[in-house]
């Protein structure tokens, strides 16, 4: 459970965000804080195998209180008690959410609370993921990947990234672009949890929920391309989110980046 977050978190420091805290178990607390010491860390209540409960989301608005966004899911667990813990962040958490993993797993039967968020919502959903949120098969979902997205955007009233080969994101008012970077290494575990980062990092800097998730696909899948042409498809989720600052600079590089603050940079 302290792997996921872990790769989350360095993603949105590695993309340049000033402070990242991530509120996990109590029981995995020490082996998160070992894999990245630049994270802050806050417990939470679990059950005797180390699964957030229910009740755990009573200490969040401390947690969250002078936050930019909060990234929900990556190490969840499908665990009940941890499903309803996604479902009390979802209705409680002011803040704009982006959520992924397991905890998307807890949406469809809270449909309607997504929808009305008052606050930006993002959903990252690989295709499976996606059938689950949109009650069909993984094989529907691949067959009609653009309709898909389009419909989860408007049934969530969400900013939804559909994972896999040229990555699809869409918005409610049915507006979708294609994401040209990315590799078939990048199939591996912990993928998606640097990507959840990635925007996470980038919306807490520009504040812009779209940009952020344009930016941050394109981010995610350009430093995959600089690990794969070094490492083929022995590269590992942990290769993209160390390579995420020379996937900014290269960008930074290119005649057509435009500075909009000291330490990123956006397409025009």
């Amino acid at each position: 459970m302290s792997g996921a977050p872990a790769l989350a978190a360095t993603a949105a420091l590695r993309v340049g965000a000033g402070l990242c805290v991530a509120a996990l178990p109590d029981r995995v607390l020490d082996v998160f804080a070992s894999n990245i010491v630049e994270a802050t860390s806050r417990a939470l209540a679990c059950d005797d195998e180390g699964r957030l409960v229910e009740s755990a989301a009573d200490l969040l608005p401390e947690i969250w209180h002078g936050a930019d966004i909060v990234a929900l899911g990556p190490g969840l667990s499908r665990a009940e008690g941890a499903l309803n813990f996604a479902r009390r962040v979802v209705r409680e958490c002011p803040l704009p959410l982006i959520i992924d993993a397991d905890a998307l797993y807890a949406l469809r039967a809270i449909a309607d609370d997504v929808k009305t968020r008052q606050a930006p919502t993002i959903l990252t959903p690989h295709p499976g993921e996606m059938a689950e949120l949109m009650e069909t098969s993984t094989q529907s979902v691949n067959e009609n990947r653009l309709e898909t997205a389009i419909a989860c955007a408007q049934k969530y009233n969400a900013i939804v990234v559909l994972k896999g080969a040229r990555s699809i994101v869409a918005t409610p008012d049915g507006k979708t672009w294609f994401n040209l970077t990315g590799n078939a290494g990048m199939a591996t575990g912990g993928s998606g949890d640097v990507l959840t980062g990635t925007i996470a990092g980038l919306f807490a800097q520009t504040k812009d929920a779209l940009n952020a998730t344009l930016l941050g696909v394109y981010l995610h899948g350009l430093a995959g391309d600089i690990e794969y042409s070094m490492r083929g498809n022995g590269l590992v989720a942990s290769d993209i989110a160390n390579a995420l600052p020379a996937a900014i600079l290269d960008l930074q590089n290119r005649p057509y980046a435009q500075s909009i603050n000291g330490r990123l940079r956006k397409l025009e």
